[in-house]
């Protein structure tokens, strides 16, 4: 019988030898998967760092036109304030302002747009109070920062 126990000990102890690096591995690779779901925030947090250190008035947007990100010089140029984070334009905002941007007048984008001037004034005021700006020039800047004249 003591001799049934000890092998059965000594098997159990090679088990255990065995097992111990399979048991590693998971850790392991826990260890690996954290740096890879760390370094995306630390590059977009040195990117954040990047833009902010500049003196260019820079205003990030998502495919959503949703306000992203902004510089302390965007902020002084529109009067955006952290609560603009994440507030969307609409798609008909988007569109008024930038053919604003191209040049066009309420009346023509109006009739390119299929709708009523009035319409068109109350887009572009949501879209002007929502992104802080004054006049057509902050509507020019801001498509140019955007990209959007790039288009034309």
């Amino acid at each position: 019988m003591n001799e049934e126990l000890r092998a059965s000990a000594e098997e159990l102890e090679t088990s255990r030898a065995e097992l111990q690096p399979v048991n590693e591995e998971p850790a392991r690779v826990n260890r690996e998967l954290k740096i890879k779901i760390e370094e995306p925030g630390q590059a977009n947090d040195d990117f954040k760092s990047l833009i902010s250190s500049t003196d260019f008035g820079t205003i990030l947007l998502d495919r959503n036109l949703r306000i992203k990100f902004f510089t302390p010089r965007a902020r002084a140029i529109y009067r955006l304030i952290p609560d603009d984070l994440g507030t969307p334009l609409s798609d008909r905002e988007a569109e008024v302002l930038r053919f604003i941007a191209w040049g066009y007048s309420n009346k023509e984008i109006a009739a390119r747009m299929e709708i009523s001037v009035k319409t068109v004034e109350a887009h572009k005021a949501n879209a002007m109070k929502r992104l802080g700006m004054n006049s057509r020039i902050d509507i020019v800047r801001f498509a140019l920062l955007q990209g959007w004249l790039q288009d034309t």
